[in-house]
């Protein structure tokens, strides 16, 4: 399994079956082996050789090709979503990319554009792809932050990463045979979904990169299941309700990366009348816990039978059912360190146990019940707050379509709250600052309307980069009244 030979057979006995499907073209296998052959000579000429790292960043259909065909290289992979810096513990030997890259060489950079692809299809196919030599060699980097850490990563190797493609995941939730992500490729579940279909031999569906192609894909397709984050729903029925297009083949969705609002499960009732599944866990162990919230929001998760989940205190102490503390877990096939990052595997790994930074506790019917982050509790002036319980009273305001809070230094050194909202034409702003006073007891300094909430891979919100990001802009703000 591990030198990916499974798609030469394929390619053999099933050439004409599907191996990639979005809202533009379809790739049969005989095709993907036939194209991925040409596209390693052209690699290999370049210079790519067996166990290099090389990132990825190109748009999801060529990204898909690319890293497939670097497995068979048995080069080392990651994904990139946009052109930010990359952590000094995993600057890649090569980029392959639609543009340049400031921290890599050019002589490293590979682009892919028209020139590049009349090389491919011109190139005499590799005879032979060996893939990894062994079951223990690396194959991917896989990204992973906290909603206000930096970006880490973990290191799998090829036999993990194939013998994850057999484990129950989050996208085994719910019922649907064609599933379809909504995140990205550098993020765990879709990387996942794109080596389940390729072990088994059918299907990866994906979409174009542009709005009205998801929901094309899924028309087109009939995808049956839907995995991605609030965030992504939020605007999926957005452009659901533009185009006025019924979806009667969506059975499910299955969000993660934070937990879905009120109005949130109400539009997805209302615009697919489907199953709606709220999914727990991390890229570091899998599958924790979901709740089913077709019914309306429910306060605690099941756990996954395949978990082990404990509440503990500061010292790591077991706490009694009922009692707020940190949150612990393991599972069998998760990861046990972070790559080249001590610190952060020291801070994180405990034990055997992954600790997730969050905080919760575990109710008399044994259901785990989320209670914020360790790391986002804002001490404002002694008064401990979760940023979280801010943002469930703004989202639920008419014409706030996105926020998150943060807490940032005002230009008088002190520490103050700050609230990120993404509106539409129904937002009132004194509405918004009156009902945050009734229902919060925490005074909110300042509202910032913003295009979009920055947030990872996997969907959560980036608050450090909210906070960063207000910091600066208060800041250059004050040397322009100086100037003046």
């Amino acid at each position: 399994m591990h030198r990916f030979e499974f798609i030469e057979k394929i390619a053999k006995e099933n050439p004409a079956q599907v191996a990639f499907a979005d809202n533009a073209q379809k790739v049969t296998y005989r095709d993907l082996d036939m194209v991925s052959r040409k596209l390693a000579a052209v690699l290999r000429g370049r210079g790519i050789k067996y166990g290099e790292l090389v990132a990825v960043t190109l748009p999801t259909h060529l990204s898909w090709l690319t890293t497939i065909t670097l497995h068979r290289m048995g080069a080392i992979t990651m994904s990139k979503n946009n052109s930010s810096d990359f952590s000094r513990e995993a600057v890649p030997d090569w980029i392959i990319s639609g543009i340049s890259h400031r921290m890599i060489p050019e002589d490293r950079t590979l682009i892919f554009n028209p020139i590049f692809a009349g090389e491919v299809e011109k190139a005499i196919p590799e005879e032979f792809l060996t893939g990894y030599s062994k079951p223990t060699d690396v194959m991917r980097l896989v990204s992973t932050s906290g909603t206000t850490g930096s970006v880490k990563y973990i290191a799998r190797s090829a036999g993990e990463l194939l013998q994850m493609t057999q484990l129950v995941g989050s996208s085994a939730l719910a019922e649907g045979e064609r599933t379809m992500s909504l995140f990205p490729l550098g993020a765990a579940q879709t990387y996942r979904l794109m080596l389940q279909s390729l072990v088994s031999g059918s299907t990866f569906y994906s979409y174009t990169q542009n709005d009205n192609g998801i929901l094309r894909s899924v028309e087109k397709y009939k995808i049956n299941k839907l995995i991605g984050s609030p965030a992504q729903f939020s605007k999926f029925l957005d452009i659901q309700h533009e185009l006025n297009l019924a979806l009667p083949t969506v059975q499910s969705v299955v969000m993660g990366g934070s937990a879905p609002t009120e109005k949130l499960i109400e539009r997805i009732k209302k615009q697919i009348e489907c199953t709606i599944i709220n999914a727990y866990g991390s890229t570091e162990v899998g599958n924790v816990g979901h709740q089913d919230l077709t019914n309306g929001r429910v306060e605690g998760l099941s756990i996954n039978p395949l978990a082990t989940v404990e509440i503990v205190d500061d010292n790591d102490a077991i706490l009694p059912p009922g009692t707020i503390g940190k949150i612990r877990y393991k599972r069998a096939g998760m990861t046990s360190e972070y790559y080249k990052n001590p610190t952060a595997t020291a801070e994180n790994f405990k034990d055997g146990y992954f600790y997730p930074g969050d905080l919760g506790l575990i109710n008399q019917s044994g259901q785990l019940v989320l209670h914020g982050r360790v790391n986002e509790v804002i001490n404002l002036g002694g008064v401990k707050i979760d940023p979280s319980f801010i943002d469930s009273v703004a989202i639920s305001q008419l014409g706030v379509v996105n926020c998150a809070t943060f807490n940032f230094i005002n230009l008088d050194g002190n520490e103050s709250l700050a609230l990120a909202v993404v509106i539409d034409e129904d937002f009132d702003l004194v509405v918004l600052q009156k009902t945050l006073a009734q229902k919060t007891p925490y005074p909110v300094a300042a509202i910032e309307v913003m295009g979009s909430i920055p947030r990872n891979e996997n969907g959560k919100v980036l608050r450090y980069a909210l906070r960063e990001g207000f910091e600066r802009r208060l800041a250059e703000k004050r040397a322009e009244e100086r100037e003046i």
